[in-house]
């Protein structure tokens, strides 16, 4: 507990010195983790192969790539981010300025998770630092190996009062709110959790980022391409043996189509994995021995038959890309987020219906739709609430550096990614000027002379 105020006693101390403002001390941070990440691009694979049996290609491309990517942006962005705004001021402030302008928090606490151990907590970073902030990292304990290697990297590359991190279990994190009082804190993870940071937070005031998940739906649409619609699926499903908080969850399928959709999946896995997954160099594993039992529970509690997949293996923490068949009348079995490689296609035939049940569902971080009608398009757009909207496509939004990124209700709260992030771990602090002189003593002050009715009159003109 010491430890931990310490830590974020000596980030404040030196917030306060003024440094952080610098866009020139800003871009040094920066360029400092890009160093980090390109130095150890090839440890940091082998450890996420460890944890995860994370493919390098998939490793490289959703974590360490998109933080070099992000921190590229943010480098050439820093100035314009930056810049004050100045605003007009009406005519009853006559003579006045007024601009606001980025100020940083100070010090953020950054609370990542165990799936995409890398990505998750340093792209917070990023944002964090081009706002100007000092920054404690908490990995995830559960991807061990990871965290391990990214404390040892970063206690390498950063002074501790500029970025710092710590190892340990759920009660240091709950010690670092209680005894370190950050300034922001950017929490990604469950919804569970998620409340409990929230909670502890609200009791001391301290603002949040909750970046959570939720049961994303997926409509594939009667017009829909069904051999593009199907690769595009199969692919954000079973990325990182869909550990992934926007992949898709409920596949629903128009029932004209449901055939051949349901053969396109089947043979996109193949094309993908092979016909025994468990052997593909492309395939990941499930983190840990509690989250195989629970999707293996969740598998065990329907009668329904996957019509592919199925295949387990506790001493690798395999699952196949499994795909049940929803048939209508059939009650979906997988109505809470399964966070694995299980895909339920629901098969439907009127979309109002379709929508109307994600309506009831907590508000999800994405909708995907499949679709070439521009009239569908606008009709779910308004007809549902999420976190994000991907029309034709699935993970790829996540590639968007200038797309605003977060959720809805359940499913998070703030966004980041670029400019979003920059503007989520710093405030606009409003700031307004006028000269001594002239001082309108008669309008302003009391006592009040001019007629009221007078001043009704000309007051909205004032005020332009």
């Amino acid at each position: 507990m010491e430890n931990i105020a310490e830590l974020f006693k000596s980030q404040k101390l030196f917030f306060a010195s003024g440094h952080t403002y610098a866009v020139s001390w800003r871009h040094e941070q920066l360029t400092k983790l890009k160093r980090m990440l390109q130095d150890n691009t090839d440890a940091i694979l082998d450890c996420l192969f460890d944890d995860l049996r994370k493919p390098a290609y998939e490793a490289y491309t959703s974590e360490i790539g998109v933080v070099l990517a992000e921190i590229d942006h943010a480098l050439k962005n820093l100035a314009k981010w930056t810049k004050p705004q100045k605003i007009h001021t009406p005519l009853i402030n006559t003579p006045s300025t007024g601009m606001h302008y980025a100020v940083p928090y100070g010090s953020v606490l950054i609370i990542g998770p165990w799936n995409y151990p890398v990505l998750l907590l340093l792209q917070p970073l990023v944002a964090s630092l081009a706002a100007g902030n000092c920054a404690v990292l908490k990995p995830s304990e559960h991807a061990q190996t990871t965290g391990k290697f990214l404390y040892k990297i970063i206690k390498e590359t950063f002074s501790p009062e500029v970025v710092s991190c710590f190892l340990g279990d759920a009660q240091k994190t709950v010690n670092a709110i209680e005894y370190g009082r950050p300034d922001k804190v950017f929490f990604t993870g469950g919804t569970t959790t998620g409340q409990k940071v929230m909670t502890q937070c609200a009791v001391h005031l301290i603002p949040v980022v909750l970046e959570l998940g939720g049961c994303c739906p997926c409509i594939v649409e009667a017009d829909a391409e069904i051999e593009v619609s199907a690769r595009r699926v199969i692919w954000g499903k079973f990325f990182n043996a869909g550990q992934t908080c926007i992949a898709p969850n409920n596949c629903y399928v128009h029932s004209s189509i449901i055939d051949d959709f349901m053969n396109a999946l089947c043979r996109i896995i193949n094309e993908f994995y092979g016909s025994n997954p468990k052997q593909s160099p492309n395939y990941a594993r499930i983190i840990n021995e509690n989250h195989y039992e629970r999707i293996r529970a969740l598998y065990a509690s329907t009668d329904l038959k996957p019509v592919k997949g199925g295949d387990f293996d506790r001493n690798d923490y395999y699952i196949s890309p499994t795909i049940f068949r929803v048939e209508p009348g059939v009650s979906n079995p997988f109505t809470e987020e399964i966070f694995g490689p299980i895909l339920p296609v629901i098969i439907y035939e009127n979309i109002d219906n379709i929508l109307t049940e994600i309506g009831r569902q907590s508000k999800p971080l994405a909708v995907y739709l499949f679709t070439k009608s521009k009239e569908l398009i606008k009709q779910v757009r308004i007809k549902t609430v999420s976190g994000n909207f991907c029309v034709n496509s699935t993970l790829q939004m996540m590639l968007c550096n200038e797309l605003p990124f977060g959720g809805i209700g359940q499913s998070g709260i703030g966004r980041y990614h670029g400019r979003a992030g920059f503007e989520n771990l710093s405030y606009r602090r409003a700031e307004f000027k006028k000269p001594f002189n002239p001082d309108f003593r008669s309008f302003m002050y009391p006592p009040y002379k001019i007629p009221l009715g007078f001043v009704r009159k000309v007051f909205s003109l004032l005020m332009k």
